[in-house]
């Protein structure tokens, strides 16, 4: 009776959860600190939807900005490792294996079958 391997957790998950939550959690807190200058002013909610609105654009920036740099480190070390295997031949270059069916032509004058 052989025992299992414990499933290992989704090293990107964590990445996922904590941009999920910076994105929800940062214009909320900024949005509370907002309502308090508004209340502490006597202004209208005014200060509460901008600073919410500046902290939610600023966070889609930044996370924007974070992929697009992930996806530049990655395509570099793709670049590198295609350049360091060397030339791929060509489509028409490579040769093709003979046919995988034969058809099996009978004396008898079937009209032939897969074999």
């Amino acid at each position: 009776m052989t025992h299992a391997q414990p499933s290992q957790p989704n090293p990107n998950y964590g990445d996922g959860l904590s941009i999920a939550f910076e994105l929800v959690a940062t214009p909320a807190v900024f949005g509370l600190m907002g309502y308090g200058l508004d209340r502490w002013l006597g202004t209208s909610p005014i200060l509460t939807i901008a600073l919410s609105l500046v902290t939610f654009c600023t966070v889609v920036g930044l996370t924007i900005w974070r992929y697009g740099t992930e996806m530049e480190r990655v395509d570099a070390e793709r670049r590198e490792a295609r350049a360091a295997a060397g030339r791929r031949a060509a489509r028409w270059e490579v040769e093709r294996p003979e046919r995988r069916f034969s058809v099996d032509t009978d004396s008898s004058g079937s009209t032939g079958a897969i074999a």
